[in-house]
């Protein structure tokens, strides 16, 4: 369990109020040999590193057939600290689309997350477990949300911390329709 005061030494850190918002900036990193050699082997597939506008691709070259998703991080201005990052790709033998959420450690566990894309329905996302690199979530998306994300111009994520104070940030949207058409190209 994590001790109370971390949490307000966390968003003291941060300088955040209630209801401030984050600034979400892409990773850019350069496609590994191996991401290139997969290339080859799979042309339709995206290449690890490239950049879909505010998304980029990554893929896990140690598997055997190539696991790819979409991410977006946001960062701290100024320390560079990440501080939630957000995942999109598919699980299982059904190919289900999956976003995996991580949230930094100090939030209130029992409210969770609330997404929602721009002024849409918000849907509740249980957190399931924390780790040393943050708190998880995994939502199952659902072609309706799927239209909404492909269509949307940002996704909202909001959260509350220990004393309950709510925290909310926006994540831009901008290519995650074409990075996504890339991700689930057969």
């Amino acid at each position: 369990m994590i001790p109370i005061s971390y949490s307000f030494k966390f968003w003291r850190k941060l300088r955040l109020r209630p209801g401030s918002r984050f600034r979400s900036k892409p990773t850019r990193i350069k496609a590994l040999p191996i991401g290139i050699v997969a290339l080859f082997i799979y042309p339709v597939l995206a290449a690890d590193g490239d950049v879909f506008d505010d998304w980029i691709m990554r893929c896990d070259p140690a598997s055997e057939t190539p696991r790819c998703y979409l991410s977006q991080r946001a960062f701290i201005q100024g320390s560079g600290e990440r501080v939630f990052e957000l995942a999109v790709g598919q699980l299982g033998k059904n190919k289900q689309v999956v976003m995996l959420l991580t949230a930094p450690l100090g939030i209130y566990l029992p409210a969770g997350l609330r997404v929602q894309v721009d002024n849409t329905t918000t849907q509740r996302v249980a957190l399931l477990r924390c780790n040393a690199r943050g708190c998880h979530a995994e939502l199952l998306l659902n072609d309706e949300f799927l239209q909404l994300m492909k269509k949307g111009l940002k996704l909202n994520i909001t959260f509350s911390d220990s004393a309950l104070q709510q925290f909310g940030f926006s994540m831009s949207l901008k290519g995650f329709s074409s990075g996504l058409r890339q991700l689930l190209a057969p």
